[in-house]
């Protein structure tokens, strides 16, 4: 199923346990695969590589607010490098729409 592939091309571990858990709707493998190709197009011009979607993840996820933040992971070369950042979410349906809502530097210093 599409759910099954995105869990295994996009998904961490911790993500599977964290948020997708019991669920019994794709939406919440669609946010994180939204979230993450969001996270990658907001990071890839400033790093000029590719970004395996396993080198960052979801750190907190708020439904009710629209709000998740994607971190690096211990995995990637951008752990130290990058800091947490918040992308912005709304669901219409089987529909998710996100956006990167970070106006400072997604690098440290």
């Amino acid at each position: 199923s599409a759910a099954r592939s995105i869990r295994s091309l996009c998904c961490t571990e911790r993500e599977i346990q964290a948020w997708l858990g019991q669920r019994d709707d794709t939406l919440a493998e669609t946010l994180i695969f939204s979230a993450k190709e969001a996270g990658y197009k907001a990071i890839h011009p400033l790093l000029g590589r590719f970004v395996d979607f396993t080198e960052f993840e979801v750190q907190a996820l708020d439904w009710q607010a629209g709000r998740l933040t994607l971190a690096p992971t211990g995995k990637s070369g951008l752990l130290g490098r990058m800091r947490p950042f918040r992308v912005r979410f709304r669901c219409a349906g089987a529909e998710v729409h996100t956006i990167v809502a970070e106006r400072g530097s997604l690098f440290v210093a």
